[in-house]
């Protein structure tokens, strides 16, 4: 009971969730199945890696905010126009390493923000860092920051850290001058540092 007692110790100390929760089932599989030292000892980092990996995603798809989580498998291609080899083509995610940006343009209803979430979504289940966000929000947050003297911490926090921006629904509310040297600032502070997918009915 004491050894048992000090493992779980152990692993709280350390930070090993995946561990302590496995490895006791997997000593019992070891003995079952004459596993070796190392043997044993590698199928419980894979339980323990494999559990930080999950942890992360999780952790990346909470940051994101997505409003609702909508994956490719979902979206109808047959009431669609999008060339289904372009959209596969995103999907592999080649442009966040090369800092290119995304445009979705076309009416209400044809999917935009549907395709926009399932890239995202699909970025974060790689654990790139990315938020999501609407026009409206980010030009609200953007003005709230600006009137507090707070602009370069909320382009240093909300801006600078995920990898991929999407800007959703862009041209559904006119913006005034100020408004629009705002949203210049986002686009030109993100150039070459990261990637942004904007939607538009524009």
């Amino acid at each position: 009971m004491l050894l048992h007692e000090s493992i779980n110790e152990y692993c709280s100390k350390f930070k090993l969730p995946g561990v302590l929760e496995h490895y006791q089932y997997l000593a019992d599989i070891a003995s079952e199945e004459n596993l070796s030292y190392s043997e044993y000892l590698h199928k419980l980092l894979e339980f323990e890696n494999k559990g930080r990996e999950q942890r992360g995603k999780q952790m990346v798809l909470k940051m994101a905010g997505f409003p609702k989580i909508k994956t490719i498998n979902s979206f109808d291609y047959k009431s669609s126009s999008v060339d289904k080899t372009l959209i596969n083509e995103l999907l592999t995610l080649r442009f966040i390493d090369e800092y290119k940006n995304i445009l979705l343009f076309g009416p209400s209803g044809v999917g935009k923000t549907h395709l926009a979430t399932a890239i995202a979504y699909a970025a974060t289940q790689q654990r790139i860092k990315t938020k999501f966000i609407s026009t409206s929000d980010l030009i609200i947050q953007l003005e709230s920051a600006q009137s507090q003297n707070k602009l370069d911490s909320y382009f240093k926090r909300v801006i600078g850290i995920p990898k991929l921006l999407v800007i959703d629904e862009f041209g559904y509310v006119k913006l005034n001058e100020n408004q629009a040297n705002l949203f210049f600032q986002i686009v030109n502070k993100k150039y070459e540092l990261g990637s942004i997918i904007i939607t538009s009915n524009l």
